[in-house]
């Protein structure tokens, strides 16, 4: 009786939308664009102030970034030249520090499904012009989910 108890709950557990890939959000009462936030807005948004407003990124959409950082030893300054392109429409939302990516706008996931993984970097030095050359692609890990769901 037990054990039939306890498949019973691992069931529940495992099919239930809860403990599923999709996660059931606040209804989003907003939509803004990447290319409309400003840093007040932005700031908020990170900190989960909002969490019933999405940020709509366009596919194709560049955003130029000026990334500068000062460790005492070395500064890095990377601008203008440094972009990011949005690759596929979604939208995103942070609830309680926590990221979301959507598609549609009515099913959402952790956005570390996203952006996690073993990141993968090559190194080249351009003698003619002496530069070096940083290229990194996101290895993604397999989830959880995906491996459990090849199990059975």
């Amino acid at each position: 009786m037990i054990n039939k108890a306890l498949y019973i709950l691992i069931a529940i557990l495992f099919f239930s939308p809860v403990f599923g890939k999709e996660k059931v959000l606040p209804e989003t009462t907003e939509v803004i664009a990447l290319t409309q936030l400003d840093t007040t807005l932005l700031n908020e948004l990170l900190d989960g102030a909002h969490p019933d407003i999405a940020v709509e990124c366009k596919e194709g959409t560049t955003i130029p970034v000026q990334f500068l950082q000062n460790t005492g030893l070395f500064g890095v300054e990377l601008a203008p030249n440094l972009t990011i392109k949005v690759q596929k429409t979604c939208y995103l939302r942070v609830i309680k520090k926590s990221g979301y990516v959507s598609f549609d706008l009515d099913s959402w996931e952790s956005a570390k499904h996203f952006f996690s993984g073993k990141p993968k970097v090559n190194l080249k030095i351009n003698m003619e012009n002496q530069s070096l050359l940083v290229e990194s692609d996101l290895i993604p890990s397999p989830q959880i989910e995906d491996e459990d769901d090849e199990e059975n």
